[in-house]
């Protein structure tokens, strides 16, 4: 159906809600509530089932249910980079006992979230310093994201 988004939008079929300057036609808050939802509601088993069972037999799958981390990279500002960090926290930071610490030259405020590996927010709050507390976080990966200036840097953390 992409290829009718356009005829769509010229056609004032569509509601406010679309950007018709767009191909994707919606809007940032739409896509930022539809992304909401996927992070607040991850694909479960019972999704997993019916979308295989589908897909033998239309001969495709919702690729969004076959690759949930699909949706990040189509509908996100997410870039990717071409570097690598093969160790196991990334560099820019490190880990003792509950504390992360930053390695930041400029002790000002800043405000961080952290994400499991399904996207979906575990903490989020307003630091003054160098270190984010990560007491209570289970074992596992996470990605915590710094905002500070207007910018944002997302780090892996391994815990």
């Amino acid at each position: 159906y992409i290829h009718r988004i356009p005829v769509w939008c010229q056609l004032d079929l569509l509601p406010e809600s679309f950007d018709q300057s767009s191909i994707l036609c919606l809007n940032k808050a739409v896509i930022g509530q539809l992304m909401r939802w996927h992070r607040d509601d991850p694909v479960s088993q019972k999704e997993i089932l019916r979308n295989k069972s589908i897909g033998l037999l239309q001969g495709n799958s919702n690729p969004f249910v076959d690759q949930p981390d699909l949706a990040y990279a189509v509908f996100s500002e997410l870039t990717w980079t071409d570097e690598i960090d093969v160790s196991p926290n990334g560099s820019g930071f490190s880990i003792s006992g509950d504390w992360l610490y930053l390695e930041n030259d400029v002790l000002q405020p800043f405000s961080y979230e952290i994400f499991d590996t399904m996207g979906r927010l575990i903490k989020a709050g307003h630091v003054k310093g160098d270190r984010i507390f990560t007491g209570g976080l289970t074992g596992g990966i996470y990605v915590v994201c710094i905002r500070l200036d207007g910018e944002r840097q997302c780090i892996k953390l391994v815990k």
